[in-house]
């Protein structure tokens, strides 16, 4: 379930807030994430972030374009933000934007973080622009001969101007070669090139970009869904053709995309020829290629890596029209993919037999958003050929200023086939979640969620159709700049298949209960603690996981520099038992080690601002685990050096 395992962002966000009061740094995002999470995708979303809090939006600027840049904000808000501050004038408090038409206070707070509320004449850091450099190497000892690592180097270079815009990111992953084909360069280089105009024609990107239309079940390549059942809100439709600065190396549009109008009322025309990682092998009749599965990861270190590596050309051609009014708005999307060899999944495998097959895919979708005073209604459409459909819908009311209500309800066929959506045919069946938020007191919220699902179709560890249920409690209560606390208790049940030997498995259900308690004090307002506590268990499996924690943040106002200091003991009985934190780390990067077994974890990150335009981070990772009387350790070093000018 995507909807509910993608990165809780929205927690991320809301916890920076609560966090970061006092001391007032804009790179703690501090969040307590669920097993299963997709750590993929967490980590581009945590790049997304970054770049916000190092880059906020000037929300007075009254630029739908620019307020677009806080992607878990939908079309309808982005519209209602950018039209407010053209009639009323500057916005000067965040608790002005909790009153507008599909805001509330939670939403608000969660935007506090990455806006500037400064006056609408557009600031001009240099005539010429902004250009930036960011060099990253990471380095990964091994604890066994299985263990990857190596050197991760990664160089972001980038240039923001008025009008025009360029960029480039390269990247070596660990253990890949400088060189390949023959020829020196990196494994990984995407490069894009952006106009913005205020003619006919907004936007024109070259090289590599991201798209994001409606809801994402035809195009969503952000990965962003907002579906984690603390959200202030589900919905999430709206319109993105943004350059792609990621180092994803498969999920990524290459070509060129035009905006003639505006994101929010006019046409979206875009091109992509981009080689992917698949796996080729030849049919033994008539010796044709063609491709087995698409290999995802990046990862080229071994021989079977590099086979994979662009073995596929995918080809895409699309648009996407949105048009309506200021309570209803509309969009339409078509795209035609063409792959350069067919696909032909292994059917006999039961879990592929709804996979795609071919090598030609037609998507078209209808997304749909209306506000009726304090209600908001959402929905999207899609369609696939070769395939079938998916919808999802879904509603936000805010029957008071105290008390915010979410309901989403999707619907995904196992023959529906799209490859840059939120969803995938792993996604099938019928879901419905929602949840309530309500100021109970002054700076006292309280949070309850709900999700039910069933997978119509074969998922991971499950032969024959399940069910699944996700449940979660939440209290966040700050009574000052310097004190807050917050208390949360999930919920899981999933159904699995029997660990049987012979015949057809059965099924049973999987339970896991977690429960996590976070405390933030500020005793100097150069110093900040937080503490946490993490219970888990796994009732059916007999199975329980503990974790504390301890961060401490020192910023001295006399000296440019930060220096951030964890130590976490943890114990599980297995894998299944794991627990997740998030880390600080280097600026659009992301850590979140998965903490199981016996052992303890700690690390000591340091920044140093050379001079106005230099800066430099520092960090070095431990974890210690004991395995049967054996102490293994893993050890990480990072280090970083950003330069604007």
């Amino acid at each position: 379930m995507r909807f509910i395992t993608v990165v809780p962002v929205l927690a991320l966000v809301f916890n920076y807030h609560i966090l970061a009061q006092g001391v007032g740094d804009p790179l703690i995002m501090n969040s307590e994430l669920m097993a299963l999470t997709d750590t993929e995708q967490a980590i581009e979303t945590m790049e997304m972030l970054e770049s916000l809090a190092a880059n906020p939006v000037s929300i007075n600027f009254a630029d739908e374009e620019e307020i677009a840049r806080l992607f878990f904000l939908s079309e309808f808000q982005v519209k209602v933000l950018a039209d407010h501050v053209r009639q009323s004038g500057n916005i000067v408090s965040v608790y002005e934007i909790a009153l507008l038409p599909g805001f509330d206070r939670s939403t608000a707070m969660m935007m506090e973080p990455y806006i500037r509320l400064e006056a609408s004449k557009r600031l001009s850091a240099t005539p010429g622009g902004k250009t930036t450099v960011l060099l990253t190497a990471m380095f990964r000892g091994a604890v066994t001969a299985d263990d990857s690592s190596g050197m991760r180097s990664r160089l972001r270079f980038s240039h923001k101007g008025s009008r025009l815009s360029y960029g480039l990111t390269a990247e070596n992953d660990a253990g890949e070669p400088y060189t390949f084909a023959g020829q020196p360069g990196t494994d990984f280089l995407s490069a894009y090139l952006l106009y913005d105009s205020r003619a006919t024609v907004a936007r024109v990107i070259a090289g590599d970009y991201t798209l994001r239309f409606g809801e994402g079940l035809l195009f969503n390549s952000n990965a962003w869904q907002g579906g984690w059942l603390s959200s202030p809100s589900f919905l999430t439709g709206r319109t993105v053709v943004s350059p792609y600065t990621s180092t994803d190396e498969n999920r990524f549009f290459r070509g060129a995309a035009a905006v003639v109008g505006s994101l929010t009322g006019g046409v979206v025309i875009f091109g992509s020829s981009n080689a992917i990682d698949a796996r080729v092998k030849y049919d033994e009749d008539d010796g044709s290629a063609y491709v087995s599965n698409l290999v995802s990861g990046g990862i080229h270190s071994t021989p079977s890596g590099r086979e994979a590596r662009n073995a596929l050309t995918e080809n895409i051609f699309g648009t996407h029209f949105t048009a309506g009014g200021d309570r209803v708005r509309a969009g339409i999307t078509a795209a035609y993919t063409l792959f350069s060899l067919p696909l032909r999944p292994d059917t006999t495998d039961g879990i592929n037999i709804h996979s795609f097959y071919g090598d030609r895919l037609f998507n078209t979708g209808l997304d749909i958003r209306a506000s009726l005073d304090r209600i908001t209604l959402f929905g999207e459409a899609g369609y696939s050929h070769p395939g079938s459909w998916a919808m999802v819908a879904g509603a936000r009311a805010v029957p008071s200023s105290r008390m915010t209500i979410n309901m989403l309800t999707r619907y995904i066929d196992p023959s529906y086939h799209v490859f840059h959506s939120s969803v995938s045919s792993s996604d099938n069946g019928f879901e419905i979640a929602g949840n309530i938020i309500y100021e109970a007191a002054s700076h006292l919220f309280l949070t309850a969620g709900a999700d039910l699902y069933r997978h119509n179709w074969l998922s991971y560890r499950s032969s024959s159709p399940s069910m699944g249920v996700r449940e979660e409690v939440r209290v966040d209560y700050n009574p000052s700049e310097n004190l807050s606390c917050r208390a949360g208790y999930n919920y899981m049940i999933r159904e699995y298949d029997e660990s049987t030997d012979t015949g057809l498995p059965g099924t049973m259900l999987i339970r896991r209960h977690q429960l996590s308690l976070l405390g933030a004090w500020a005793p100097l307002n150069t110093i900040r603690l937080t503490s946490r506590a993490t219970w888990c268990t796994l009732p059916d499996d007999e199975e329980r996981g503990y974790m504390l924690c301890q961060d401490l943040l020192w910023q001295p106002h006399s000296l440019p520099v930060r220096l951030w200091f964890r130590y976490a003991l943890f114990t599980t009985d297995s894998w299944d038992s794991r627990i997740y934190v998030y880390e600080n780390d280097m600026l659009l990067a992301s850590s979140m080690p998965p903490l199981y077994g016996n052992g303890t974890r700690l690390y000591l990150m340091t920044e140093w601002s050379a001079r106005r335009h230099i800066l430099i981070r520092f960090k070095y990772a431990l974890t210690a685990r004991d395995d049967a009387g054996t102490t293994t350790y893993l050890n990480e070093v990072r280090g970083q050096c950003r330069i604007v000018f």
